[in-house]
């Protein structure tokens, strides 16, 4: 993220979610982030991200494209407090349209826009269908973004 621009980041699995929100309200003079993305697929996140966000800020969800079930007991979400009482705008998208590839191909082929990108290309790996087990365990502990299964 870093090397992408990013000003400052928080490793979260280093920190519980009291001094995860602690991070962002100091980074904002306690006011929360203007807006949050949620790309991790887990439900307890999309609570933390609405609570890390500021009142009247953008929450985008991103991460939830398949069904890992309800929220913990422990993340206890409560639409008055959590949402409606902020004014947030929360936004989920499921999937993409034409539109997302075009500004993909726009960004990825200018030599400038792109530049912060470039080292993500060698975190992606193909593996031969036979090699899937461990393509699936390079991803799981993050030697690669993405493993690319071949069934060839």
């Amino acid at each position: 993220a870093t090397e992408a621009g990013a000003g400052d980041v928080l490793n979260f699995e280093e920190h519980d979610e009291v001094g995860r929100l602690e991070w962002v309200l100091e980074r904002t003079n306690g006011r929360g982030a203007d807006t949050t993305i949620e790309a991790t697929g887990a439900p307890d996140a999309v609570v933390q991200a609405m609570r890390f966000t500021r009142d009247a800020g953008r929450v985008v969800v991103v991460g939830q494209y398949t069904d890992h079930g309800p929220v913990s007991i422990e993340a206890a979400f409560n639409p008055h407090l959590d949402l409606n009482k902020r004014h947030l705008d929360v936004r989920g998208c499921w999937g993409s349209d034409f539109s997302h590839f075009y500004r993909g191909v726009q960004l990825t082929s200018d030599p400038v826009r792109s530049a912060p990108w470039a080292g993500l290309k060698s975190k992606l790996s193909r593996y031969a269908l036979a090699k899937a087990k461990e393509g699936l365990s390079d991803a799981s502990v993050g030697r690669v973004i993405k493993a690319l299964i071949s069934p060839r």
